[in-house]
This record gives C-alpha cells, sequence and structure tokens, in this order.
C-alpha cells in the first residue's frame, strides 16, 4: 500500500455553488484501487442561523398597546438571544414604541433573555406606564394607558420560532395591564447546525450510508466568526470511484443534509489521504 496526500483549498477554488469547494488537478487521475480519506479541516464559521431559505428570515411580531400589529423581518445573519432582542428593540425604536428613562436612555417594553436554569428562552413583556413617571421623556407620544405589548411568532412556513423555543402563538394570549414571563415550551436551537457533513465526489460507498460520497461528519465546537479545526482521531478511508479524475470537489452540509451557505469560501483548506492498494 502506498499513500499520497492530497490538499484542497479554497484559494483554488473554481466551484460555483456557496457550499462547495473544487480544485482542479495538475493531471488527470486515474484511480484503481484506492481509497481516500479526510486527515484535516480548517474552515471559518461563516453561516448563518438566520436566512431567507429556511423562512426564519420571515421573522416574528408584536402587537403594541394600541392593538395594532407591526411586523419584524429579520436581516439574514447570526443572531445570539441578545441579538434578537436588539434587533426586535431597534425595530421598537424606529416605530416610536419606547419611552426615555432620566438619563435619556430607551427603555422597551418586551424582552427576550436566555434562561439557564430551564434551557429556555424567556419572553417578558411589561406594561407602559398609565403615566409618565418623573424626569421621563414620552419622544414618540405613546399613548400611556398602563396595556403590555404582546410578542406573535408565526406559523410553518415561517421557522424562527424554533430558534428560541417558542411554538406559533401570542405571547401573552391577551393584551393586560400587569407583567408576564413566559419560558420556551421546546428547547431552544439557535445554532440549528449540530454537525457538519463533508462529501466529496470521488467516493461512494453505498453499503453503509445512504449518503455514500459523505467523507465524515464533526461537530461545530467554536462560536460563530472563529477558525473550526477538525482532525479525526481515527482516519476512516472509503473506495474511490474507479475513474479518470480532473476536479476533486469537497461540500459542504447540516445534519438533515441541507447546502450549508457558507459565507467565507476564501480560508478553507483541507488535507486528504489517498491510499493505492497493489
Amino acid at each position: 500500500m502506498t499513500s499520497n496526500s492530497i490538499t484542497v483549498s479554497s484559494h483554488r477554488d473554481t466551484s460555483i455553488a456557496s457550499h462547495t469547494i473544487a480544485n482542479k488537478l495538475p493531471r488527470p487521475y486515474s484511480s484503481t484501487n484506492d481509497r481516500l480519506g479526510l486527515r484535516s479541516l480548517s474552515m471559518p464559521y461563516s453561516w448563518f442561523n438566520v436566512t431567507n431559505t429556511f423562512g426564519n428570515a420571515a421573522g416574528l411580531s408584536y402587537v403594541w398597546t394600541d392593538e395594532v400589529t407591526y411586523h419584524v423581518p429579520f436581516v439574514p445573519g447570526n443572531y445570539s438571544v441578545e441579538r434578537i432582542t436588539g434587533f426586535l428593540q431597534e425595530k421598537m425604536k424606529s416605530n416610536g414604541h419606547y419611552l426615555l428613562d432620566p438619563d435619556g436612555d430607551p427603555v422597551f417594553y418586551l424582552h427576550l433573555n436566555v434562561n439557564n436554569i430551564y434551557y429556555a428562552v424567556t419572553v417578558t413583556s411589561t406594561p407602559i406606564p398609565a403615566t409618565l413617571p418623573i424626569s421621563w421623556k414620552n419622544p414618540a407620544a405613546v399613548v400611556l394607558n398602563g396595556k403590555a405589548p404582546q410578542l406573535i411568532i408565526h406559523p410553518a412556513p415561517n421557522t424562527f420560532g424554533a430558534l428560541i423555543g417558542y411554538r406559533p402563538g401570542t405571547y401573552p394570549a391577551m393584551q393586560g395591564t400587569t407583567a408576564t414571563a413566559f419560558n420556551s415550551q421546546d428547547a431552544p436551537v439557535i445554532s440549528p447546525v449540530t454537525v457538519v457533513n463533508v462529501t466529496c465526489n470521488w467516493t461512494y460507498e453505498s453499503r453503509f450510508n445512504s449518503h455514500p460520497s459523505l467523507l465524515a461528519s464533526f461537530t461545530p465546537m467554536t462560536e460563530f466568526g472563529t477558525t473550526l479545526s477538525y482532525e479525526p482521531s481515527v482516519i476512516v478511508t472509503l473506495p474511490v470511484t474507479q475513474y479518470q479524475w480532473s476536479e476533486i470537489e469537497l461540500g459542504f452540509f447540516d445534519q438533515d443534509f441541507r447546502p450549508l451557505a457558507l459565507n467565507d469560501l476564501q480560508q478553507i483548506q483541507i488535507s486528504l489521504i489517498l491510499e493505492h492498494y497493489d
């Protein structure tokens, strides 16, 4: 058995898809009795958790104390629960749905917070005051009626609720005059990609896998915007389809084999091992 190393780099990428990289070979390679495995991988964690593809960029809505519903579509991006709250409140501010405290800071009446005790996201709805507190300001002339706003989670095909663990509905169900807090019914899936599957056009192993070109799988262990590094503890090699190859292409998919929309295709490097058996 002889072995060779193959490096696939985004710097030589010829693919036009956002979930693949492809490299042309210096000269055609004919495979016979060969096996291929992934030795190491380095790539940016650059895919979003809020996208148009899965419908969650459609966002959510809220009912203000005037009983008018305001829609909040989200710009595709990567959002933590804190950033979701910030985006929602920026929309509320642009709609004039806030007051200013004595320090001039805006005060909002809908909040989403991570609840580590219950492994949930807590939505808190607080009534606006019935009268303006001393030294506060009401720059948008909000009607002070003592009512609390409501948050609306939309049904499918909008999937935003799954990110924060909420089923479709209105929270609270009725507009009241007391503060209310709700914990998400389901576990939040703020990072919907739990596994990265790496495929290769050279491999085809259909005896044990419904995705015969699957070369490796790993769990992202870093935060968005950082570099993911993966080295398998044991390199598993798969048979290479007998063919004359002029190009090698690697694809990236999530745990459900949905293509990962990689926003940074400039910093990917993968080392492969090619074994030949006489």
